[in-house]
């Protein structure tokens, strides 16, 4: 779908909202879309609304899905956008509903950006979130793994979502458990799908032949035994009583935004976004994948430390929400599913690590990756990029961290 196209299907988006939300006598001003790579399922485009009346500004995102032929029907595209608009329509609107009637001090949320619109229409698949770049916040820097400081400040704010959730399973579990057949696995699929599994046992097998040139070789015996079981690791918790939580299930440097002060270093503030994969897991799934796919080799040291206050935080959480965490999932439960589960956040890690360190210029667009009908969404990531040696290296310290702790 070329650029012109892309923009009149916005266009006509953007008039069918305002329509709906009954706003009159407006100019639209485009600020900028996505940059190349950054999402395969959906064009992003920037812009403001701007009242006649009386200039007040509406600054908003309209996430678009593509609307190739190929790629939908090749691809869960079309659920995935499905699913986002009930994580936004459903699960957090009854989410806040009922903690702001039951508890009205507590704030519940506050970590993602809030929906101004959607729609469902097949082929015209939409959201519409506030802009948080324009309020300030901005992306991570690009190859830069994160530190102990900023880790923590993205694992609090999973507590707070997996606090959330637990708490309101435990008061509403009928009303849960009515959602859980809308959050299967999607997720899994896609990377069978793409290729990526495929993908990633090339590059697990380069890592344990890469021990055993290092004479490492009791780590790779460990990790050489698990290879059979790298698609389950990918997969839901085998214990249904071990799905605790509505995951983000892709949380990933990108889908995070930071606010830093003025002539600061220490962001203030994170949200994230990007609901599109959520499904019911362990909570460690998210905290897995985040962590061992973006931080440095300090917080693997400190790794016991960003899981005390992660837990500390999904506590109080709790508590405020009137639950009682001990009794739904303890600080011991949350080692026992990190000996069980973490090594899925290893396994990501091997798609993960290469998308943060790929250069633009080494990444081919949508567009290009599905020629002659067939996805082949994978291909740019499987080839030698240039940053090559660092990543294996971060992938050697994080495999090491983990077979020395957990196996």
């Amino acid at each position: 779908m070329g650029d012109e196209t892309i923009i009149a299907n916005f266009k006509s988006l953007v008039a069918q909202m305002l329509k709906e939300k009954n706003i009159e006598n407006y100019n639209i001003d485009i600020k900028g879309n996505s940059g190349i790579g950054d999402g395969y399922m959906g064009d992003i485009i920037f812009f403001k609304v701007t009242m006649e009346k009386d200039s007040s500004v509406l600054s908003l995102v309209m996430k678009l899905a593509k609307n190739n032929k190929a790629l939908r029907d090749n691809s869960n595209l079309e659920e995935n956008f499905r699913r986002e608009i009930f994580m936004y329509e459903t699960v957090f609107r009854s989410i806040e509903s009922y903690f702001a009637k039951l508890k009205p001090n507590v704030k519940v949320l506050d970590y993602i950006p809030k929906l101004f619109w959607s729609n469902p229409e097949q082929g015209k698949e939409a959201l519409v979130l506030e802009n948080l770049k324009a309020d300030g916040f901005t992306s991570w820097e690009k190859f830069k793994p994160l530190d102990f400081e900023h880790t923590k400040q993205v694992c609090r704010n999973l507590a707070k979502w997996h606090g959330e959730v637990m708490a309101f399973r435990d008061q509403n579990p009928d009303q849960f458990e009515s959602w859980i057949p809308k959050l299967e696995n999607i997720r899994y699929e896609l990377l069978v799908q793409i290729g990526l599994i495929k993908h990633a046992y090339k590059n697990y097998r380069k890592v344990v032949e890469m021990f055993e040139e290092r004479g490492q070789h009791e780590l790779a015996v460990k990790f050489k035994a698990q290879e059979k079981n790298l698609e389950d690791f990918c997969k839901i918790a085998e214990k249904e009583s071990d799905r605790l939580v509505i995951t983000h299930a892709d949380l990933w440097i990108n889908n995070v935004l930071f606010k830093f002060p003025t002539n600061g270093n220490i962001a203030s503030e994170n949200k994230y976004f990007d609901f599109q994969v959520s499904n019911v897991n362990t909570p460690v799934e998210d905290l897995s994948f985040f962590i061992y796919g973006h931080c440095d080799k300090d917080v693997l040291d400190k790794l016991d430390l960003v899981l005390q206050d992660y837990y500390a935080t999904l506590s109080e959480t709790v508590k405020k929400l009137g639950s009682d965490p001990e009794k739904i999932f303890s600080y011991e439960d949350l080692e026992e599913h990190w000996r069980k589960y973490g090594m899925s956040g290893v396994i990501s890690a091997l798609e993960i690590i290469k998308l943060q360190l790929i250069h633009e210029d080494e990444i081919e667009t949508a567009s290009e990756i599905t020629e002659g009908g067939e996805v082949k969404l994978v291909e740019p990531y499987n080839f030698v990029i240039r940053n090559e040696d660092l990543y294996f290296e971060r992938l050697i310290s994080l495999f090491t961290h983990f077979g020395n702790k957990y196996f």
